[in-house]
C-alpha cells in the first residue's frame, strides 16, 4: 500500500464530501486503491449490510498509511465536524511522507553507488593485475597471497554491507 494511492483515496472522499455525500456514503461510492481493496471493501460491505460506520472500520490495518487514513474516519464518525477537511489534511501529511521517503532514497543514493564502486573496483583491479602482472601471479599462488585476498574481500563486503545498513535505514 503506497501512501500515494491513500492520499488519492482520501482525496476522493473528501471531494465526494464536499459535493454532499455522508461519510458512509463516499466510503461506499469511491473505490479504494488496488493495494487495499481487500481491507475497504470490507468496510464497504458491512456498510451495505447497515452496521454504523464506527462498528464497520477496522482497528488494525496493518499500513502506516491506510491506518492514518481510517483512524481520520474513525474520529470524523464518532465526534463529527468536518471530514472532508480532515480528509485532505490525511492526504496532504501522506504526500509529504511520500516525498521525504523519496528524498531520502535520493540522498542516499550516491552512498549506496559509492558502496558498489568501492566493492567491485578491488575485484576489477585485482582480475587486471593478475591478467597482466606475473609477481602478482606469483604471490597469488602463495598461502600468504591467498589469506590477504581473502581478508580483502572478507573487509569489502563487510563494508558494503555496513553501507547498505546505513542508507537502508535511512529509507
Amino acid at each position: 500500500i503506497t501512501p500515494v494511492a491513500v492520499a488519492e483515496w482520501c482525496g476522493g472522499l473528501a471531494r465526494a464530501l464536499r459535493g454532499g455525500a455522508t461519510l458512509s456514503g463516499a466510503l461506499v461510492d469511491i473505490a479504494p486503491p488496488p493495494s487495499c481493496r481487500d481491507q475497504i471493501d470490507q468496510v464497504r460491505l458491512k456498510l451495505r449490510r447497515g452496521q454504523p460506520l464506527t462498528v464497520a472500520l477496522p482497528t488494525h490495518t496493518g499500513d502506516p498509511s491506510l491506518e492514518l487514513a481510517m483512524t481520520a474516519i474513525r474520529v470524523c464518525a464518532s465526534s463529527g465536524g468536518p471530514p472532508a477537511e480532515s480528509l485532505d489534511r490525511v492526504a496532504a501529511t501522506l504526500r509529504a511522507r511520500a516525498l521525504a521517503e523519496a528524498e531520502r532514497a535520493t540522498h542516499s543514493a550516491q552512498a549506496r553507488l559509492s558502496a558498489t564502486v568501492m566493492t567491485v573496483l578491488p575485484v576489477l583491479m585485482l582480475a587486471v593485475l593478475v591478467a597482466t602482472s606475473a609477481s602478482v601471479r606469483a604471490t597469488l599462488a602463495t598461502a600468504h597471497g591467498i589469506i590477504a585476498v581473502a581478508v580483502g574481500a572478507t573487509l569489502s563486503v563487510l563494508g558494503w554491507r555496513w553501507i547498505r545498513h546505513i542508507t537502508d535505514a535511512g529509507l
